[in-house]
Order: C-alpha cells, then structure tokens, then sequence
C-alpha cells in the first residue's frame, strides 16, 4: 500500500484502479465477514495472525528433515547458548549492585553525600554549624514547636525525658564527628569501628546480665526477646505495677532531667524495687 494516497495510480473513469475490486481490498485489510468478530479485532488463525501454539515455518522449517536425536541435540544447543547469556547477564547485575547501593547511600545518607562530594570537590562542602545541626535534627525528630518541660523530664519514657537523652546522644556524636566529613574511605573505617564499638558493647552488656542475674542463654534470649517487643503500654502497665507495689516508680534518670545515663545508679535502683 502506497505511503501517500495522491500517489495510488487512478483508471480512466477517476477512481483508484483498485476501487471496485474486493479481491485486491480483501489483500490489504481482509475480509470482515470471514477474518474479525463483530469488535473488529482479528480472529487468531485468519490470514492476518497465526492461531495459538501453532508453529510458524520458520520454525518448522528448522526442524525439517531432523531426527529425533538431532532435534534433541538442536533444542540442547539452542538452551546452552541462552543459558550462557543469562550467566553473562547475572554477572553483570551482580558486579552492578555495589554501584546501586553506593548510589542510593549517597541519596538517603547526608552523611555519605557530603563525603562524596568533599572528595571530588573539597571547596564546595562548607563546615556546618553544630547548633543548628543539633536544632534541625531535633526538630525532625520531635516537631520544631517542641519545648520540653523540666518536671516532666524527670519521669522515664516522656516525651521530655527522651528529648534530654537525645540531646545528649547528638551532643556525644557530634563531638566524635569531624566540622568537615571525611573522605568516603575514612567515612566507611568510622562506621566500621563504630559497628564493632556497639557490638562489644552489646556483648559486655550482655555477659554482666548473665553473671548478675545467673542466668542460661536461653533465659538471656528469653529475655531480650521479650525486651525488643516492649510497647509504650507495656512500660506503662509496668510502671503501674511499680506505683501499687511501692507507691512510685524507679527513677531512671538522674535529678537534671534524664540528661545522661547511669547504668550503675539505675541498677541500684532496680534492686530497691525487684531485688
């Protein structure tokens, strides 16, 4: 069919050559009586598409003349060269997703990004303030309106005495922290240390658990599997039980609010309450 309609040869009487001819209409658009169902869509099988599973002769013609080992062996070999390709292509995703995750680290992570960039383009990374970092980090956490109230502060698991906890857990992380970030290589050896730091830490906390309270492992992972599933009421119902059972709770945080942790005064005064 011509690319341009002004371009279809006319007969004698000024029509298209091909107007009047069904024949020749039927070659181009096929038959709607016999090739579409009553939506217009072609009906699988007609002339102008194959019905389902059948084989086109391209692929039949493949096959033509072959036994049946020899139309095994053409299957095998056609299964080992796509199954070669997919081992290339696996390889390749695989050796792609350390770049992925470096990529999406310097996306999500503020951290990681003003690493990257300080080692590129070290001038276009300025020093931040710690005081509006701390602010700004406050704010995300605990709503920028946020005032906490001194009293309330003195009561564990409120609103307050989280804040003064997390002031002080900026304040130390902020010490420990370079004004301008490290290269990406000093970068990924202080998280590494730091992940070793939290685990021994982890670990000592749980051997002094063990050697206090004499317990087995299974008593330890008892417990640290009821711990991680604590709720906010949960802790409540426990501080309930400590307000019927001595008339207050334990004070967990010390007299300027909950302001740093003390792991010995807190144990002392657990044992006051639960020996």
């Amino acid at each position: 069919m011509a690319d341009n309609i002004d371009n279809v040869p006319a007969s004698g009487n000024g029509q298209p050559e091909s107007m009047g001819s069904p024949s020749e209409i039927d070659k181009i658009f096929g038959n709607p009586d016999s090739n579409e169902d009553d939506s217009g869509s072609i009906i699988p099988g007609s002339d102008g598409e194959p019905a389902s599973g059948a084989v086109s002769k391209d692929e039949h013609d493949e096959f033509t003349g072959l036994n049946a080992d020899e139309v095994i062996k053409k299957l095998q070999s056609t299964k080992d060269k796509y199954r070669t390709q997919l081992d290339v292509t696996s390889k390749k995703l695989e050796q792609l997703q350390p770049l992925e995750q470096f990529l999406s680290s310097v996306y999500e992570d503020a951290e990681v990004r003003r690493a990257f960039i300080a080692e590129l383009e070290p001038d276009l990374v300025k020093p931040k303030d710690p005081y509006q970092t701390l602010q700004e980090q406050l704010g995300k956490e605990f709503g920028a309106d946020f005032a906490p109230d001194d009293d309330e502060a003195k009561k564990p698991f409120t609103a307050s005495w989280k804040y003064y906890r997390r002031v002080d857990e900026l304040l130390k992380d902020a010490g420990s922290k370079k004004s301008v970030p490290a290269s990406l290589k000093e970068l990924k050896e202080e998280r590494r240390l730091q992940r070793e730091a939290s685990k021994k830490a982890s670990e000592d906390e749980r051997a002094k658990v063990l050697a206090t309270m004499k317990w087995s492992d299974d008593s330890y992972n008892n417990f640290a599997g009821w711990v991680g599933k604590l709720s906010g009421v949960d802790l409540a119902k426990i501080y309930t039980y400590a307000m019927r059972k001595q008339g207050k709770a334990p004070q967990l945080a010390n007299t300027s609010g909950g302001t740093s942790y003390t792991p010995n005064t807190n144990i002392a005064e657990l044992n006051k309450f639960f020996g």
